[in-house]
């Protein structure tokens, strides 16, 4: 050991030594730095050491501050100063950029540059070939690719996309959430992004060879939320237009996770309705038995009815039908429906009891995206639990019976579509068709929807599998060998 710290006399010639901190060790790959300052003279090595331990402990500060390889850090370094020199459209700079990419890149790869210049000699002055010729060439060309190629965060036009996103306030944020947790996971820039890449993502949220994870359903939509924005950045030529990394993934349930028809979401019996709103009448909540009524004669989604205002209880001109202006979720959810007859005096007592806003049904939700269906919502999953319904059922069911009431009444689905706010199955009546008439949609209501009369509410009546029927339970009423209810009496 010489004089001076970190230098070692080694077989004759002076050499810097340096033991690395144990919390930098795993950053830097190593335990101690060993280089040679190629001196046999004390004094000399001394002079030549300084600058050499100066740059040691520089790559140990990095390390720890950065808490990435030295290694990776350079790189991104290489890769900044390359694409700096893009736009500026200055060739000789780029390639003095270029040669300092290749030199790390040598020195990476354990290559000379004298054995590199004997390559692209050989390959006509090819850089790239030159380099791809040499001993694990491919291992060096790819490392080249990977600096000077470009390389855009995925994320960078996500403040450009919004407003073109047509997404309503919590849809786009629920979005912006995915473009996030995406970019996260995959850690690919706009250009690197492949299928393969995608496919790996998808694969890790369903994990398939476990017992739990994401569903088909659920990936499918975060899906749906990256092509929007993949299609912005097309539409700006940013990608190219046959790039689709995003389009014909796989997204399969695992077998062993499959719901079976009786675990899916099912539909409330027409009887089981009743008994909902007049449970809700019992337990003196008018508010959420005027949500599951409107509900139940409209086949509206349970934000739509609590948005209802004075001013969308409105008469058409040409019928003189009264009908209800809803605004919902989806460009075929926003809608004109009838007023069901049954809904008549309803809708009335509504529009005198409104609040001072206008709204027919009184909540106390406050959050930032206006919506005030949180807390009937949660006081009907309360009822209908207490009821003897589980997880399958939810008020979205409701849109079920109602869809079914419609089918089983023999309804053509362009009119049952415009009526609960779907979108119509073809072309000829989706693109084509425009709305059905007032009176259409107002006789098929009326004809089709209609709920028995029921009068006891403590017990709830058996669904199709027959599993909600409580112990002890009576029905509230005789029924037929086939199970129905008469619908000679209508409630």
């Amino acid at each position: 050991m010489g004089r001076y710290p970190h230098l070692i006399l080694h077989r004759r010639r002076w050499m810097v030594r340096m033991i690395i901190p144990a919390d930098a060790r795993p950053l830097l790959g190593q335990s101690v730095f060993k280089i040679s300052t190629g001196e046999t003279d004390e004094h000399r090595a001394v002079a030549k050491a300084a600058p050499i331990i100066a740059g040691l402990k520089d790559r140990i500060r990095i390390a720890r501050t950065t808490l990435r390889k030295p290694i990776e850090t350079k790189a991104d370094e290489l890769a900044a100063a390359y694409q700096a020199r893009q736009p500026a459209d200055a060739p000789a700079t780029q390639a003095f950029v270029l040669a300092d990419v290749i030199t790390y890149v040598l020195q990476e790869e354990g290559h000379t540059w004298a054995d590199y210049g004997r390559r692209v000699c050989d390959a006509g002055y090819d850089t790239y070939v030159g380099l791809r010729s040499l001993r694990g060439g491919d291992a060096a060309g790819a490392k080249v690719d990977a600096i000077t190629q470009p390389t855009t965060p995925f994320l960078k036009y996500l403040d450009d996309w919004k407003p073109h996103a047509g997404l309503k306030i919590r849809p786009l944020d629920q979005a912006i959430s995915t473009l996030h947790e995406f970019s996260g996971a995959v850690k690919q820039s706009i250009e690197g992004l492949e299928a393969k890449h995608v496919q790996a993502w998808i694969d890790g949220l369903i994990n398939p060879d476990a017992e739990t994870g994401l569903t088909a359903k659920t990936v499918g939509r975060k899906l749906s939320e990256l092509r929007n924005y993949w299609r912005y950045l097309q539409s700006r030529q940013i990608v190219p237009e046959d790039k689709l990394p995003f389009a014909n993934r796989r997204v399969k349930d695992p077998a062993n996770r499959r719901k079976t028809k009786e675990e899916k979401r099912q539909r409330f019996r027409p009887e089981s309705v009743v008994r909902l709103w007049q449970e809700a009448q019992r337990q003196n909540d008018p508010e959420l038995a005027k949500v599951i009524k409107i509900a139940a004669y409209s086949g509206a989604r349970i934000e739509g009815v609590v948005q209802l205002k004075t001013t969308d209880i409105r008469t058409d001109p040409d019928t003189r039908i009264r009908f209800m202006c809803m605004i919902d979720k989806t460009a075929a959810g926003d809608r004109f429906v009838p007023v069901h007859p049954k809904l008549g005096k309803l809708i009335d007592d509504a529009i005198k009891q409104a609040d001072r806003d206008g709204y027919l049904i009184r909540s106390d939700a406050q959050n930032k995206y206006a919506e005030r269906s949180q807390p009937i919502g949660k006081r009907f999953g309360r009822l209908k639990s207490a009821l003897g319904f589980d997880g399958r059922y939810v008020f979205h069911s409701m849109r079920k019976t109602v869809a079914s009431l419609f089918q089983d009444a023999g309804c053509e689905e362009a009119v049952a579509a415009d009526i609960i706010g779907h979108n119509k199955p073809t072309m000829t009546y989706g693109l084509y068709g425009g709305e059905t008439r007032m009176d259409l949609r107002a006789k098929w209501l009326a004809k089709a929807i209609h709920y028995p009369a029921i009068k006891d509410v403590h017990h709830p009546e058996s669904d199709q599998t027959g599993t909600h029927l409580r112990p002890n339970a009576q029905p509230a009423r005789p029924r037929s060998i086939s199970g129905e209810v008469p619908r000679d009496t209508e409630h």
